[in-house]
């Protein structure tokens, strides 16, 4: 499973990079390395998942809720992500 907020490469890296850096204080560079976007880009990681779930626009509970049916399981009532 892999887990986006979009299904566009650019769009996932700026929204990945803006949560790192209000939770984390990283944006995830190291001189000329993004981290993120090679991340995001890398083909295995694309080529490896069977199912991806883009997030963007929802809340954490909807994305587990979400995901959670995708693998045939349902969202425990009253459960908090």
């Amino acid at each position: 499973m892999l887990v986006l907020p979009s299904p566009d490469p650019d769009r996932c890296v700026q929204v990945l990079r803006a949560r790192s850096l209000g939770g984390k204080g990283t944006d995830w560079t190291d001189g000329d390395h993004d981290l993120l976007r090679e991340w995001v880009t890398e083909p295995d990681g694309q080529a490896l998942a069977t199912i991806v779930l883009h997030t963007e626009g929802e809340q954490p509970g909807d994305s587990a809720a979400r995901l959670l049916a995708m693998c045939g399981q349902d969202y425990p009532e009253g459960r908090r992500v």
